[in-house]
């Protein structure tokens, strides 16, 4: 009986109305299969409660005006298009008609599926799902839709879709999130998307999230979105994942071209650039409060009206961690400003930044900021501080290498700065300038460890050596005066030596493995030996040049397991071995990464 009735609905669901021509009207409860058709919708659509509704690739909705699609509470729908053969939900604009009310999901599972699909023309959110809905949405073209909020997608009162391989663009939110909006503890994953075009008026041009929400987003790629408020990309807080995505082109007239970022942001393995923040605060990259982490970001070529290119931290204790910070520029801090914060910034390149006041970076307003192994070099001012620039702050800077700055290396206007085992050299304006510098500064009275003329404070004035500054490369040639000089009470070289100055240190136990033979041209990883593996395979991996290496094992779900290498080395081959003993069988991905490089190959290990 249960069947015949599951029959007959979508036999009435089908032929409800008939429509003129060779479209169905279409209205009401439905459920079972819709074929392949045009349907032209005539009233709010809803699946009948305990039913599944199932519409197969090829079925076109025509939305005859300000109706919705529901799907709600012991309702399930199975959506799926092809890549040759999507499913479409628009206004019927033959028919005069410009918007309709979206796709709705409420008190849903996981069972609902949306695929191929196309999902254009609502005037309330292409998609909403809200009250603990987690559909998964993959393969789906989201685009010309406007809302409120979320123009493209809402994920809200705890709902946390599973959002893959998506185009989301072109929509318009008057409050935030021009393409995903997220509020009340909605936790959505976001993987493979490209958002693009999107805009919001009171922030997240991209994406937004407020109120509890914690959404991981990976892989995708953020560009030319745009918002009156903050976040032109994103606009987060409340522990998001930020991670392998590359956000570009987006824009804020508020705070954070990029990404705006607050409480406990993780941001990694991103790619940054070509972003603006140009009439309000600043952070034309990234703009970041609390205790937001950055680490293995390449942050590069954006633009602040005001403060911080790079980045902006403000009351913030965040970390900036192993980042190519270059390119940038700004009024105050073209890679970096500091105010009331007192973050972490420790192997970081900081090169060829611009700004009026300092041009790597500025401190401002009773901020402590750690500045430890960093390169802060070719970076411009117009006024002062083409290096550093300090005002009522007192930086402490460690094993860094301030060098060939336009302007002093650091001009501290007032404050006390403890400098440490560094090394600042071929600063134009001098490397030490301001009324708030110890006049003994740079001052020879003694030699380090090394033997190399140094003042009190172990900071020595040497050409670092760099193999190639002109073209960005800042790693140390092999007689660097900056190897072993460093605070031997800092952590050890990952090679076990004592620690050098800078960003890149020189990997006193890396040579290439096959001295004698012709050197790489191009960067590579093999195919892992052997695969399948049980319990260890090696991985072996070409370097044309000195670099910082990273090789990582990720599991299927993205999760990082191990970490084979994070190191410089130089050029030549390097083999790795993958120890999985006290891993599952299954698959694995191995993923190594340098500046401007990226390759993964997948590997497998039986039990």
């Amino acid at each position: 009986m249960k069947m015949y009735s599951r029959f007959l609905t979508a036999i009435l669901a089908v032929l409800l109305l008939t429509a003129s021509g060779s479209a169905t009207e279409i209205s009401g409860e439905i459920s079972g299969v819709l074929p392949a058709d045009e349907y032209v919708v005539v009233g709010d659509l809803t699946i009948v409660e305990g039913e599944t509704l199932t519409i197969e690739p090829g079925a076109v909705f025509l939305f005859d005006g300000n109706y919705a699609f529901w799907i709600g509470q012991n309702r399930t729908l199975i959506c799926q298009g092809t890549e040759t053969d999507s499913i479409k939900f628009m206004p019927n604009w033959d028919n005069g008609i410009s918007q309709w009310l979206g796709i709705n999901i409420v008190y849903s599972g996981t069972d609902d599926a949306l695929e191929f699909c196309l999902i254009t023309g609502s005037h309330v959110s292409g998609i909403y799902c809200h009250n603990t809905s987690s559909p998964t949405i993959t393969n789906c073209t989201i685009t010309g839709n406007s809302a409120f909020h979320g123009g493209g997608i809402v994920c809200e009162g705890f709902s946390s879709p599973t959002i893959s391989n998506c185009i989301i663009s072109e929509n318009i939110a008057t409050f935030a999130g021009g393409g995903i909006y997220c509020s009340v503890n909605s936790n959505p994953i976001i993987t493979n998307c490209t958002i693009s075009g999107n805009s919001a008026v009171g922030g997240g041009g991209g994406i937004a999230c407020i109120e509890d929400s914690s959404p991981t987003i990976s892989n995708c790629i953020f560009s030319g979105n745009s918002t009156d408020g903050s976040g032109g990309g994103i606009d987060c807080g409340d522990s998001t994942t930020i991670e392998y995505c590359t956000i570009s082109g987006n824009s804020a007239d508020d705070s954070g071209g990029g990404i705006c970022c607050r409480d406990s942001t993780t941001i990694e393995y991103c790619t940054i650039n070509g972003n603006s923040a140009l009439y309000s605060y600043g952070g034309g990259g990234i703009y970041c409060s609390d205790s937001t982490t950055i680490i293995y970001c390449i942050i590069s070529e954006n633009l602040a009206g005001f403060h911080g290119g790079g980045i902006c931290c403000y009351e913030s204790s965040s970390t900036i961690s192993n980042c190519s910070i270059s390119g940038n520029s700004a009024h105050q801090g073209g890679g970096i400003y500091f105010e009331l914060s007192n973050p972490e910034i420790n192997g970081c390149n900081i090169s060829g930044n611009l700004a009026n006041w300092g041009g790597g970076i500025y401190c401002y307003n009773n901020s402590s900021p750690a500045i430890t192994d960093c390169t802060i070099s070719g970076n411009s001012n117009e006024w002062f501080g083409g290096g550093i620039y300090c005002s009522d702050s007192n930086p402490t800077i460690s094993n860094c290498a301030v060098t060939d700055n336009i302007g002093e290396g650091i001009y501290v206007d007032d404050g006390s700065p403890n400098i440490t085992y560094s090394d600042f050299h071929n600063n134009s304006d001098g490397d030490f300038g301001g009324g708030g510098i110890d006049p003994n500064l740079g001052v020879i009275v003694t030699t380090n460890a090394n033997g190399d003329s140094c003042d009190a404070w172990m900071n020595i004035s040497l050409d670092p050596m760099y193999v190639d500054p002109d073209n960005g490369d800042y790693h140390l040639q092999e007689s660097s005066p900056c190897i072993d000089a460093g605070d031997p009470d800092s952590p050890l070289d990952p090679d076990g030596t004592i620690a050098d100055i800078g960003a890149f240190y020189f990997n006193q136990l890396s040579v290439p493995d096959f001295p004698d033979t012709e050197l790489p041209d191009s960067y590579a990883i093999s195919a892992a030996y052997p695969n399948p593996f049980n319990p260890t395979t090696t991985i072996s991996i070409s370097l044309p040049q000195p670099v910082r290496l990273n090789v990582s094992v990720f599991n299927v779900t993205g999760q990082q397991v191990a970490e084979l290498a994070d190191a410089s080395f130089r050029e030549g081959a390097h083999q790795f071995t993958f120890d999985a003993s006290n891993l599952a069988g299954g698959v694995y991905f191995v993923r190594a990464s340098a500046k401007g490089w990226s390759e993964v190959r997948k590997i497998v290990l039986v039990r």
